[in-house]
C-alpha cells in the first residue's frame, strides 16, 4: 500500500477551491458508481453534500439498482462505543475475572445472524459527526482481503476482553466485515451520507484513513430529479434506469469473480494498471504523493488505485465518460483521477494511428517508448475489437498472419524491447499466448 502523507490545516476555502475539491455527480452517475463500488470486496460510498441534494433517494434507489432486499440506517452523530462495539460489563460469574463485551445494538449494526449474506445496504448517515472511536471501530468493515479472526467466548457467548478491552484471539474462523469483534453482513452496500461543513451544517470533514476506503463523492441539489419526482415522471422507474446504465448488478458481480480468481491475474488489464505501468516507466510525477493539506478530498493511495483498477475492469464501453472520470475521481482525488482518466482516454483515441499502421503507414508508429507504450495498449484494444479476429478466436488468429502479421510481426519488432516486452506480458494476461511467433522469440 501506498504512503499517506497528510498535512493537517484549518483552511476557509474560496467557492473556487470547493469546486477544484469536490467531485459532484448526478444522481444518474451516482447509481453507476454504486454499482462500480460492488466489485469491491467490501463495497463503500461516500456522497457528501448540501441538504436537499437527493441523499436520501438516492439510498433507495440504490437498492432497487443493486437488488437489497434490506437498508439498515445508523446515525453516526456522536454515538457512544457501546452502540457498535458492543456493552461492556464485569462477568458475573468471575468478578475477578476478564470482562465481557455484549453484542452492539441491532438497530444500528447489521448482524451477520440477522442478514446472513442476504444482499443489502447499510446506510451511515450523518457520516461527518462520527465520534473518533466510531471511525476507528468502523475500519474493521473495510479490510480489502478481510480478517480471519476467532474471539474467545463464554457460554453465554460473550466476547472475552483482556486487560486493554481488546476481544481476545484464538484462532481463525470469518473472513468478512465485523464491528466490534462481531460478525456483520457478508453482502452489503455501505453508504455513508452527510454535509459538508460549508453545506452550512454542523459536520467535520471526515478522516482520510475512513474517506481513503471509499468511492468519494460530492453533490448538489438536481432540479431536473426534483421536477421528475413532483411529476411522477417515468423516467425514474427502476426500468428507465437501469437502460441507460453501462452494466449491471450480474455483470459486476462476473467481473469480481474473474478479479478474484486464484488462478487469475487480478487487475493486470485494467486500463489504471496500464497507467500506472506508464507512470512507473516515465518517472513524470509521483501518483502515490497523497495529498499535502487536507481539508475533504480524497488522495490517491496504494489502497485507493487498487479499488480504482478493480472498478475499471468493468464493461464501462466509454473511457471517456462522466461516470468513469468520477470513479477515477473518486478513488484517486481529482488530481490523480484527472490525469490517469486523460491518459486512459487518450489511448483509446490513438486506435485511428493504429488503423494507419495496420494500413501499412509504419510512420504512424512515434519514436520515443513513452509514446510507443500507449500506442501499443491502443494496438491491443484495436486487435481485440476487430470483427473478423472475434470470429476466428484470438488466439488462432493471431497466428494468421494475413489477419494480424501488422501486430504480431510488424508492430511486435518495431517497438522498442521493453514496450514490446510489456504487450508480450499484456497478451499473456489476455490467455493469448505469442510464443509461437517468430518475432516474439526474444521475448519469452
Amino acid at each position: 500500500m501506498g504512503t499517506l502523507k497528510v498535512k493537517q490545516q484549518n483552511v476557509i476555502m474560496k467557492p473556487q477551491d470547493e469546486a477544484r475539491m469536490g467531485n459532484d455527480v448526478s444522481l444518474h452517475t451516482m447509481l453507476i458508481l454504486a454499482l462500480a463500488c460492488m466489485v469491491q470486496k467490501d463495497p463503500f460510498l461516500i456522497q457528501l453534500g448540501a441538504a436537499g441534494s437527493g441523499k436520501s433517494w438516492l439510498v433507495k434507489k440504490l437498492a432497487q439498482v443493486i437488488g437489497a432486499v434490506w437498508i439498515k440506517r445508523t446515525n453516526f452523530t456522536e454515538q457512544p462505543y457501546s452502540v457498535y462495539g458492543g456493552q461492556i460489563y464485569p462477568n458475573q460469574a468471575d468478578p475477578g475475572g476478564p470482562l465481557l463485551k455484549g453484542a452492539p445494538n441491532k438497530v444500528d449494526v447489521p448482524l451477520y445472524d440477522e442478514h446472513g449474506s442476504d444482499r443489502g445496504i447499510y446506510n451511515i448517515e450523518e457520516i461527518g459527526n462520527g465520534s473518533a472511536h466510531s471511525y476507528n471501530q468502523f475500519q474493521d468493515l473495510f479490510h480489502p482481503d478481510g480478517e480471519v479472526v476467532k474471539y474467545k467466548r463464554n457460554k453465554a457467548g460473550k466476547v472475552v476482553l483482556d486487560d486493554d478491552m481488546m476481544p481476545i484471539r484464538v484462532g481463525t474462523e470469518w473472513e468478512g466485515p465485523m464491528l466490534g469483534g462481531f460478525k456483520c453482513a457478508d453482502n452489503m452496500l455501505v453508504v455513508g451520507t452527510g454535509n459538508r461543513p460549508y453545506d452550512g451544517a454542523n459536520s467535520k470533514i471526515v478522516p482520510l484513513p475512513f474517506q481513503n476506503r471509499a468511492l468519494w463523492t460530492t453533490s448538489k441539489p438536481d432540479l431536473e430529479v426534483l421536477l421528475a419526482d413532483l411529476k411522477n415522471d417515468p423516467s425514474l422507474s427502476l426500468e428507465s434506469m437501469l437502460e441507460s446504465l453501462p452494466f449491471r448488478i450480474k455483470d459486476v458481480l462476473a467481473v469480481k469473480a474473474v478479479i478474484e480468481d486464484p488462478a487469475g491475474h487480478k487487475c493486470a488489464t485494467s486500463k489504471v494498471t496500464q497507467w500506472l505501468e506508464f507512470e512507473k516507466r516515465s518517472a513524470k510525477h509521483d501518483p502515490l504523493k497523497g495529498v499535502e493539506s487536507y481539508r475533504g478530498q480524497q488522495a490517491a493511495t496504494g489502497r485507493t488505485y487498487e479499488r480504482a483498477a478493480r472498478a475499471a475492469m468493468l464493461p464501462w464501453g466509454d473511457y471517456r465518460s462522466d461516470a468513469f472520470e468520477a470513479m477515477l475521481i473518486g478513488y484517486l482525488g481529482r488530481e490523480q483521477g484527472e490525469k490517469c482518466a486523460q491518459w486512459i482516454g487518450t489511448t483509446r483515441h490513438l486506435i485511428e494511428d493504429v488503423k494507419k499502421f495496420k494500413a501499412g503507414d509504419r510512420t504512424a508508429l512515434p519514436d520515443s517508448p513513452d509514446k510507443q507504450y500507449r500506442f501499443c495498449i491502443g494496438a491491443l484494444d484495436l486487435l481485440c475489437q476487430e470483427q473478423e479476429i472475434s470470429d476466428q478466436g484470438l488466439e488462432v488468429a493471431l497466428h494468421n498472419k494475413q489477419l494480424t502479421g501488422w501486430f504480431t510481426h510488424d508492430l511486435l519488432g518495431a517497438l522498442h524491447k521493453g514496450v514490446a516486452e510489456y504487450l508480450y506480458d499484456q497478451c499473456q494476461y489476455k490467455g493469448v499466448d505469442l510464443a509461437q511467433c517468430a518475432s516474439a522469440s526474444s521475448l519469452k
